[in-house]
C-alpha cells in the first residue's frame, strides 16, 4: 500500500445510516470495506447529520459556508466525494463543492476521487426546475471530473453520458456497478426461502410504484403470493384482501436481512436500463431473492443484464422459474459477484494507490 494516500481519508456524503439513504448506505459500506483492508483513518463529512455517532471515526457536519474551512482543518490526503447534486443542494447546484475541492487541491497535496451516483436531471417541462438548471448541473459534473484524479460511476449508461460530457478530457472513469445496500455477510444460504413470500423495500415512491402498477395483482396470483413484507418509510396501500400485507416501516440492515433471507421473490419498479445502479436490486441478487421488475419501460439494457436471466418481468413464464430456483439463483449470483462490496472496495483501493504513486 502507498502510505502517502493512507494518512487520512475524508468521505463526503449527504448523510449516512441510520438515516434512510441509499447513497449513505453505499458510502458506509465502502468505508467499512476499505478500513478492513488497511485504510483506517477515516473522517466523514456529512451535509445532514442529526443522529448519534456510533462510529469509531469522526463525523463532521458541514455547510456550504464552512466546507472549505473544514477541509483545511482536517487536511485529508485523499477525498472521496459521493456525488448526487440534490443531496447537497435543494436545486441540485452545489457549486460550493467545486470551489472547495478546487481550492483545497491547489493548496494541499491531495488526491480526489469522485463517485457519480447521479449526473444531472433533465426536463422538457418549463414548469420544472431542471428545465432551467440542466446546463448548470452539467457544468458542475464537468468541473468535478476535471478536478478529480479518478472518477467512478455505478452503471454503464452513466459512464456513456459522462464520456459525452467530457469528450476531450482524459479517460479516468471506472464503472463499478452497485453493491447490495444490505451487508452481504448477513446472507444466510442455509435459511429456506418461503415459496409464497415477497419482499418490497426501498423508498416510498419506488414501493408505491410497484403496488400501483396494473400488472401487480395478476403477478401475485400467478406466483401464488400469500405474504408481502413491505419495508421502508411511509405506508403505501395494497388493495388485495386475499394477501397478508405486513407494513414494517424503516428497519435496520440486520432486520431487512432477515426478510431478504426469508423471501423467495422481491419486487421493484425501476427503469430496466438503470437496474445496475439500484442497491435494492443488487440486494435481491446478493441474497438469492428472485428479482421481478414491474416497470414497463422498454430501452436497451446495460451492465450485462439479460431479461429472463438476471431479472424477470410480470409477463415471464414463471412455471420454469419457480421449479428451477437453483438455476435462477446461480445466474443472479454470478451477475452480482462482479459488483459485490469486496470487488468495489478493491477497485477503489487499486485506483487510489495508482494515483498516489
Amino acid at each position: 500500500m502507498n502510505n502517502s494516500v493512507m494518512e487520512k481519508l475524508v468521505h463526503i456524503s449527504p448523510t449516512m445510516p441510520p438515516a434512510v439513504n441509499g447513497l449513505g448506505d453505499f458510502c458506509s459500506l465502502l468505508a467499512n470495506n476499505m478500513q478492513r483492508k488497511g485504510y483506517k483513518d477515516n473522517v466523514f463529512f456529512l451535509r445532514f447529520y442529526d443522529f448519534e455517532n456510533t462510529l469509531e471515526s469522526e463525523i463532521v457536519k458541514f455547510t456550504p459556508e464552512n466546507f472549505y474551512e473544514n477541509l483545511l482543518k482536517h487536511k485529508p490526503s485523499a477525498i472521496i466525494l459521493h456525488y448526487v447534486g440534490y443531496g447537497y443542494n435543494a436545486k441540485g447546484l452545489p457549486f460550493y463543492l467545486v470551489r472547495g475541492l478546487e481550492e483545497y487541491k491547489k493548496k494541499e497535496k491531495c488526491k480526489v476521487l469522485v463517485y457519480f451516483h447521479e449526473l444531472y436531471s433533465s426536463s422538457t417541462n418549463p414548469l420544472q426546475l431542471p428545465f432551467y438548471t440542466n446546463f448548470l448541473q452539467k457544468r458542475i459534473v464537468k468541473k468535478l471530473y476535471s478536478i478529480a484524479d479518478i472518477t467512478f460511476t455505478n452503471c454503464e449508461l452513466y459512464q456513456e453520458l459522462l464520456y459525452d460530457l467530457t469528450p476531450v478530457e482524459e479517460n479516468k472513469n471506472f464503472c463499478t456497478g452497485m453493491c447490495s445496500n444490505i451487508p452481504e455477510h448477513m446472507y444466510d444460504p442455509s435459511m429456506e426461502k418461503e415459496e409464497s413470500t415477497m419482499l418490497v423495500f426501498g423508498s416510498f415512491e419506488r414501493r408505491n410504484a410497484v403496488y400501483q402498477n396494473l400488472v401487480f395483482k395478476k403477478l401475485m396470483e400467478r406466483l401464488g403470493i400469500e405474504n408481502i413484507y413491505d419495508i421502508g418509510p411511509g405506508k403505501p396501500s395494497l388493495n388485495h384482501s386475499e394477501i397478508n400485507f405486513y407494513s414494517k416501516g424503516p428497519l435496520t440492515a440486520k432486520e431487512v436481512a432477515f426478510y431478504l433471507n426469508k423471501a423467495k421473490y422481491g419486487a421493484i419498479d425501476y427503469p430496466p436500463h438503470l437496474l445496475g445502479k439500484s442497491g435494492i436490486f443488487s440486494a435481491y441478487c446478493g441474497f438469492g431473492v428472485i428479482p421481478i421488475n414491474t416497470s414497463q419501460e422498454k430501452k436497451p439494457l446495460y451492465d450485462g443484464l439479460i431479461e429472463g436471466k438476471n431479472y424477470f418481468n410480470p409477463d415471464t413464464d414463471f412455471e420454469n422459474v419457480m421449479t428451477d430456483y437453483k438455476r435462477v439463483k446461480k445466474e443472479i449470483s454470478a451477475w452480482y459477484k462482479l459488483r459485490d462490496q469486496n470487488t468495489i472496495a478493491n477497485s477503489f483501493i487499486k485506483q487510489l494507490e495508482i494515483c498516489g504513486e
